[in-house]
């Protein structure tokens, strides 16, 4: 896995836009996933396909850019990617159109916000641009303190982990730093049967997020803080994206 973290039992999405092999400014229909899960992320309308840029502000790097209009992209529902006691997302992200106002989706795995059986969880942009996170439905909504800015890059992380104690279950993470831990009353996830979408809350969402996505990350477990200082350090390396601290691969 990532920087030698996990594998294919485990880490059930790897996505890397320097893996596309394609031209510059092209359209994304398929981005293939390298954790062997065979979680592609998927967009068979070529209207509300993303770009492939081979070269971006992120050291240099390729990227996947949504326009935040209508740009989706799907990966479908796996058993790897909910219905367990835990689990971890890292992306390299720089956001484009954040607004303040607008719930603008990193990643989400629901139907809508109304049906509860298929909300495992989301991951957002809101008010005052700062970072949201749900684990089962909105129940245990939280959020950062700070907000975030366009034209930044970010390596941020968002885990959940059903074993520690309810108020100390979900966190947020910033350039390897955790910036907000939350109570969730949950201790795991429900088994949903929605595809997994990035830049989007979910499928058919009334707004959607502008953004350059780099690396997409998952685990079907939450790191533990050794595993967390290599892999963020792994991505800050190849980013060019300090950490606040254990920056210990330069």
């Amino acid at each position: 896995g990532p920087g030698g973290v996990g594998n294919v039992t485990n880490n059930g999405i790897w996505l890397r836009a320097a893996d596309l092999n394609q031209s510059n400014s092209t359209p994304v229909a398929s981005w293939g996933d390298i954790s062997g899960n065979g979680n592609n992320g998927l967009q068979t309308d070529p209207s509300k396909q993303p770009l492939f840029l081979d070269n971006s502000s992120m050291n240099g790097q390729p990227v996947v850019r949504l326009d935040g209009v209508d740009d989706l992209v799907e990966i479908r529902d796996n058993n790897m990617l909910d219905g367990g006691s835990g689990q971890t997302f890292l992306v390299v992200l720089r956001p484009n159109n954040l607004d303040g106002r607008e719930a603008l989706g990193i990643l989400g795995k629901r139907i809508t916000f109304t049906t509860a059986t298929d909300y495992a969880y989301t991951w957002f942009f809101w008010t005052n641009n700062r970072i949201y996170a749900d684990v089962n439905t909105q129940n245990n909504r939280f959020h950062t303190s700070n907000g975030f800015s366009n034209a930044t890059n970010y390596i941020l992380a968002f885990d959940f982990d059903g074993s520690q104690p309810s108020n100390e279950r979900t966190r947020l993470y910033n350039a390897g730093e955790v910036i907000r831990t939350s109570g969730e009353s949950s201790s795991a996830l429900i088994d949903g049967n929605q595809g997994l979408v990035l830049g989007a809350l979910n499928k058919n969402y009334r707004t959607y997020l502008s953004a350059d996505y780099a690396e997409v990350i998952h685990y079907n477990f939450s790191l533990n803080d050794a595993q967390h200082i290599i892999v963020h350090n792994y991505l800050s390396a190849k980013y060019n994206i300090p950490l606040g601290n254990n920056n210990i691969y330069v």
